[in-house]
């Protein structure tokens, strides 16, 4: 079973459109979970688990004076496959007018969908450092000129659960990790490597998103027929 990154990336935007992501949100999100798939940093596994919560309901807004508090943002446990590319889309306007920020989200539950977006701002010519806690480890991300590094250590620093540092800034950013041991790293060669080959998602999790993903289609029947929905060809 092996796809490419486009079959990867349209089957998760019907998925998200059939639990009520609306365009261009579920645009944003299908490229998330791809370009982490394409990375090999489970996005297809992270995106079933969303899946199999109850009562999914798309909330992508924010109302900035009510969420921040000083440089804190309380995501209120809310996926960053929904919040993300707008916190990031401000962030990036933010950045522009100011030498450095420091925002630290709280109740942050999914932070692994934020590495795209850290990815791309990174292509701003802009610094950043972000880390956060995940099993005991710290996950420390560091983007700059186009490639991104991903450390991970014992946690000595004071990092609660739930909660993401995240650090841009026009200048240099010293490692807050003292370790030479890189876990991953990722660049545009390396990008572009994995897109000429086929990506293969774990059968369970891409069966699950399969299955959201034909809740789009329409049943075929002989009023949609009429509508030019479903099958044919053009003999019908």
């Amino acid at each position: 079973m092996a796809f490419s990154y486009y079959e990867i990336y349209i089957t998760c935007q019907r998925a998200l459109s059939s639990i009520g992501f609306p365009y261009g949100a579920d645009e944003d999100a299908a490229h998330i979970i791809s370009w982490l798939e394409l990375n090999k940093l489970n996005g297809i596994k992270k995106f079933s688990k969303f899946l199999t919560k109850k009562n999914i309901k798309y909330n992508g807004k924010f109302k900035l004076n009510e969420i921040y508090s000083k440089d804190n943002i309380n995501l209120k446990k809310t996926s960053l496959l929904m919040k993300g590319p707008g916190l990031f889309d401000y962030l990036s306007q933010k950045i522009e007018k100011k030498d450095k920020i420091t925002i630290i989200l709280k109740q942050c539950i999914d932070p692994i969908f934020l590495i795209p977006l850290i990815y791309k701002l990174g292509k701003k010519k802009v610094f950043i450092n972000s880390f956060w806690l995940e099993n005991n480890t710290v996950i420390e991300i560091k983007t700059s000129n186009n490639n991104m590094i991903i450390k991970k250590i014992i946690n000595k620093f004071n990092i609660n659960k739930n909660e993401l540092v995240l650090n841009i800034s026009k200048k240099k950013i010293n490692s807050k990790i003292k370790t030479k041991k890189i876990h991953y790293q990722i660049n545009e060669k390396n990008i572009q490597k994995r897109l000429s080959v086929s990506i293969k998602p774990n059968k369970k999790d891409w069966e699950l998103v399969s299955f959201f993903a034909n809740k789009t289609f329409v049943p075929e029947s002989k009023e949609s027929r009429s509508k030019g929905a479903g099958g044919g060809d053009d003999n019908d």
